[in-house]
């Protein structure tokens, strides 16, 4: 697992410098990366609908438990919506397919979409902001005072998933658990589960956006190119910086809303009735709760799993018929002969889930033994990450696209520094052996478990 560390190492620094010539361009040693993100649609504001869907309004109407005439009055209001928002997509589409056929410079006729969409965005949200303002007038006290819990519901939804850079973060649960579980089914203890979540990762999601918000704007100022013919290199220099810091505050706070999201998968997997844990499991990852109480040594073991093939052939699998768009993993293989992928059984999921926790286990019991070396060797998967490599700026998600700002310099120092530190570092040959007996026995149980088909899809891992 240490020469396998290693030579990540040495694959990502080789990528990062042949890629640096194709990225926009730096200010001294900076370097930033934008990389598109697939699905995501940069005019997803623009609908002919109000930009609310059903599954939404439904946990709108759960939430403030809206009487069967607030429920009626709910719906013809979101006709009108409808209405206003047909009529503005219509305007807006009308303005757009004038302009594409305009005999103008492509730069004139870039700069007048983004101000056609950003009219069209304003008009949007001031339709929905009526449509919710009109709602509150036929709230009863006791249900304006659940009004805060609509704001943070309608936040998450919005941005949770959107704007997210972790697998883990990337998981709106309480949605989830709304779409298995139908609102007559669910217990007044769901329902305060439900209520603590929201809260919980609320915070370090507001402060997630704020940052990812000071960074678009940041990113516009930067590359904007009449601001940029007006900027000076100092000024440039400054704003890369920042940038490169936001990248780590991001990640700080992705890490946060992963570790809440972790710790009420088992909160919300323990209420959930056996039916509904089948589909629970199905759309979520299978990530351990924080149930040690050692945050750093849960860190060392996930690094740890993230790097053992059983990891991630169990991360490979859970996504095999996984509903979730944002999460979804295409299985199309250049091995155009292998036959469509098979779906898990239920039975299957429930199995692998049990691999996966016994194998947490196993690794939990191993980090507490070797904590010092495991540490060491799995700095780069864990918090500790973020400080040991500065020079290299974590992803920040702006919506339809994600950019990382790269201090080349930093970044080649630190690199030689853990590679130094790396080769004085020998591997434990006890801690090695039985690493590969932990993977090795989770990998038999894994493939005991699948039909030749689906292991066709990992037999290469």
């Amino acid at each position: 697992m240490h020469t396998t560390r290693h030579t990540i190492l040495l694959l990502v620094t080789a990528a990062i410098l042949s890629i640096a010539p194709q990225s926009h361009a730096g200010s001294g040693s900076y370097t930033i990366m934008r990389v598109a993100n697939s699905g995501v649609d940069a005019d997803s504001h623009l609908s002919p609908t109000l930009p609310i869907p059903e599954d939404l309004l439904a946990a709108i109407a759960d939430i403030l438990r809206l009487t069967e005439q607030q429920r009626t009055l709910l719906a013809d209001l979101r006709t009108g919506a409808d209405a206003q928002a047909l009529r503005q997509w219509i305007v807006t589409s009308e303005q757009l397919r004038d302009l594409s056929q305009s005999i103008i410079s492509s730069d004139e006729r870039e700069s007048r979409r983004s101000e056609l969409l950003d009219r069209n965005r304003d008009a949007v949200r001031e339709i929905e902001r009526d449509f919710l303002d009109d709602l509150r007038i036929v709230l009863d006290p006791e249900q304006e005072r659940r009004w805060a819990s609509i704001d943070r519901e309608i936040r998450r939804y919005r941005t949770l998933t959107r704007y997210a850079t972790r697998p883990d973060e990337a998981l709106d649960l309480a949605a989830i658990v709304r779409r298995i579980v139908p609102d007559a089914r669910r217990s007044e203890e769901l329902r305060e589960v439900l209520n603590q979540y929201a809260i919980a990762v609320d915070t370090p999601l507001v402060a997630r956006n704020a940052v990812v918000e000071q960074s678009r704007d940041l990113w516009t100022r930067v590359t904007d190119r009449t601001r940029a013919e007006h900027m000076t290199e100092d000024d440039r220099h400054e704003i890369l910086t920042q940038l490169n810091s936001n990248g780590r505050l991001v990640g700080r706070h992705a890490e946060s809303i992963e570790a809440i999201n972790r710790r009420f998968w088992r909160s919300f997997f323990d209420i959930l009735e056996d039916g509904d844990r089948q589909f629970f499991i199905a759309s979520t990852a299978m990530a351990k709760p924080e149930d040690t109480g050692i945050e750093a040594e849960n860190d060392i073991t996930n690094a740890v799993l993230a790097q053992s093939r059983s990891g991630r052939i169990l991360d490979r699998l859970q996504r095999l018929d996984r509903p979730s768009p944002e999460a979804s993993i295409s299985f199309v293989s250049s091995r155009s002969n292998l036959p469509d992928p098979e779906p898990l059984t239920p039975e299957q999921r429930e199995a692998l889930q049990v691999i996966r926790m016994n194998l947490l286990d196993e690794l939990d019991t191993l980090v507490r033994g070797y904590r010092s070396e495991l540490g060491a060797i799995t700095r780069q998967q864990s918090g500790e990450r973020l400080e040991a490599f500065n020079g290299f700026g974590d992803p920040i998600n702006l919506g339809e696209f994600s950019i990382s700002v790269i201090d080349q310099e930093a970044l080649t120092r630190e690199i030689d520094e853990r590679q130094k530190e790396q080769s004085e570092n020998k591997p434990n040959p006890d801690l090695m052996r039985r690493l590969v007996e932990i993977d090795q026995r989770a990998l038999k149980a894994i493939r005991e478990i699948l039909t030749i088909r689906q292991r066709a899809y990992i037999a290469n891992y």
